[in-house]
């Protein structure tokens, strides 16, 4: 499942409204294989979408960290951010005797 679609779920299962700028900053995070700082993410953000406040990155991504889909890293004079590698489910195993 994508981040996309977990996020999506997450508003459904907890009755709340689709916010579509913490999709769409979850979306640009993904992009990334090494945690960024918010200012990086929000001008990569600025080059598709001019409306967007760096305002709007820094919430959507405590949102994302509050909620679990997210890690925030003390940096070098900085936060940085990145998303939480998926974990598969345990498998449940299933013993089978036979007599």
């Amino acid at each position: 499942m994508s981040i996309d679609e977990e996020i999506k779920l997450y508003f459904i299962n907890n009755n709340l409204r689709k916010a579509e700028k913490k999709i769409m900053v979850a979306t640009y995070l993904k992009n990334f294989d090494q945690a960024v700082p918010a200012k990086t993410l929000w001008l990569l953000i600025r080059k598709d979408r001019k409306d967007l406040c760096i305002g709007s990155v820094y919430q959507a991504l405590n949102w994302l960290v509050e909620t679990g889909f997210a890690d925030k890293i003390s940096g070098d004079r900085t936060f940085l951010y990145s998303l939480k590698k998926p974990t598969t489910p345990p498998l449940n195993k299933l013993l089978i005797h036979s007599f």
